[in-house]
């Protein structure tokens, strides 16, 4: 039996609730929001949706291999969607995607980061950050620590490979999520516990 159907709603400035997944039998998951655009998966979870508030429209189109794949994590920046795929057949891979709000079919993979496996992101208007695991840590061996890398967010629209690192710190560095600025907070392993770091600058290169 598959998920239950979802409604979608949002608040006027007169209080009332707009539906804005009127149809029958909606399924939504992985929802944002950000400067009046709001994005979910639909469907399967195969399908991103992109909804504008100022104009009540919905667009929406399904991601490449989505017979082994679905939409695992949406983030929004000011003028674009960025979107997760997660699946694979047999090895758990990742890739992400973005696309301008204004028009989804234009979403595609991004050329970098790549060689992504059970990979996190997190991405501003200013910053694109990530952390994954090889092909093997995604298979349950151990292959090292992971680690965040970080890259202006206009580079890697741009197609670039210039990635540095967040921190120089010996333990996994997971989950990372961008505040303002080069501001930033991962979960770490170094003290043999999972703790919450965080740092206001990255580290760059490491030694």
């Amino acid at each position: 039996m598959g998920p239950a159907p979802t409604r979608l709603g949002e608040f006027k400035a007169d209080g009332t609730t707009v539906n804005v997944t009127p149809e029958a039998g909606t399924k939504a998951s992985r929802l944002a929001m950000k400067n009046g655009t709001i994005a979910w998966a639909g469907g399967d979870g195969t399908y991103l949706y992109v909804y504008d508030i100022a104009t009540g429209t919905t667009q929406n189109k399904r991601i490449p291999g989505f017979l082994f794949n679905s939409i695992s994590d949406i983030q929004l920046t000011s003028d674009r969607v960025f979107y997760r795929i997660s699946g694979g057949f047999l090895i758990p891979s990742t890739t992400i995607g973005s696309t301008p709000a204004a028009d989804v079919t234009q979403m595609k993979s991004l050329t970098y980061p790549k060689s992504l496996y059970v990979a996190q992101f997190s991405v501003s208007d200013e910053y694109f950050a990530y952390s994954t695991y090889d092909i093997w840590g995604a298979l349950g061996a151990w292959n090292g620590p992971t680690n965040v890398k970080v890259s202006r967010t206009e580079d890697v629209l741009a197609g670039l490979n210039n990635f540095s690192f967040a921190s120089c710190s010996s333990g996994s560095q997971l989950a990372p999520s961008l505040g303002d600025g080069q501001r930033i907070v991962w979960l770490d392993t170094t003290a043999a516990a999972t703790d919450v770091v965080t740092r206001g600058t990255f580290a760059g290169a490491c030694e």
